[in-house]
């Protein structure tokens, strides 16, 4: 997927009514307040994460990165929200809303800004067995 059918799924999901109960969505997950979408990265096809095995962290980085540019020029710079500890505060039992539970337990940190209302955060997590994928909430959440 291309870094231009990355902001227009980014766009869909800005215009997309968040559901009332949580559940699957089209790219991902969704719930009341959010959209967490997988967005695939790397290789000829539109689906799935950036291919294994040794280049797909790698890959999926710099695509994560070509599109931080790319909402950059849209929106300004981005903060930098580490997930570290919104991940420890979740293990040790403290509720942390959805979508940045998610993310703090798939991604190390996402790129983030404030539009319109609401946060769009972009970050790059591990897949499974070596795959990698670009992760992108939409949310009406405030960062914890």
């Amino acid at each position: 997927m291309t870094t231009a059918r990355h902001l227009a799924e980014i766009d869909l999901l800005r215009g997309r009514a968040f559901p009332d109960v949580p559940g699957p969505s089209r790219s991902g997950t969704a719930g009341p307040g959010y959209h967490l979408a997988r967005l695939p990265a790397g290789g000829d096809g539109d689906t799935g994460p950036c291919p294994a095995p040794g280049g797909g962290e790698a890959q999926c980085r710099a695509e994560c990165e070509a599109l931080v540019a790319a909402l950059t020029v849209r929106w300004g710079e981005p903060e930098h929200l580490g997930l570290w500890s919104v991940s420890a505060a979740g293990a040790a039992g403290r509720p942390v809303a959805p979508p940045w539970e998610e993310l703090s337990h798939r991604a190390g940190d996402v790129r983030l800004w404030r539009v319109t209302g609401h946060w769009i955060a972009v970050g790059a997590a591990p897949a499974g067995e070596g795959a990698w994928e670009l992760l992108v909430a939409v949310t009406g959440t405030d960062p914890p």
